[in-house]
């Protein structure tokens, strides 16, 4: 369910181009091809405290990017891993969101 060139391509890969990874129900692109962007802002250490809100939504600095990308190792394609974070004014073309629609 991952998009991933492991390095080996240059740019972010067409939706539904990896059909051999579709999910039982037809679910897609669930991970890899960009870093999505996320509710979280930036904070470290890290919370680990047990919470009934687990997004850090206290204005920060940077945003938490989640979810690998194409040209990323496979690694960080975990949505619990925090690969990385900016500001939210940055781009790059290897930073997105991930679009979702009801069935």
């Amino acid at each position: 369910l991952a998009v991933l060139c492991g390095g080996s391509c240059s740019t972010t890969q067409n939706v539904g181009s990896k059909p051999a990874g579709n999910g039982k129900w037809g679910q897609m692109d669930l991970a890899g091809n960009v870093l999505e962007w996320t509710l979280d802002w930036y904070l470290s250490p890290y919370a680990s405290t047990i919470s009934t809100n687990y997004a850090n939504v206290a204005a920060s600095s940077y945003r938490v990017l989640r979810g690998g990308s194409f040209n990323i190792n496979a690694s960080y394609l975990l949505a619990s891993y925090r690969f990385i974070y900016f500001p939210p004014t940055s781009r790059l073309d290897n930073f997105g969101a991930r679009c979702s629609r009801t069935p």
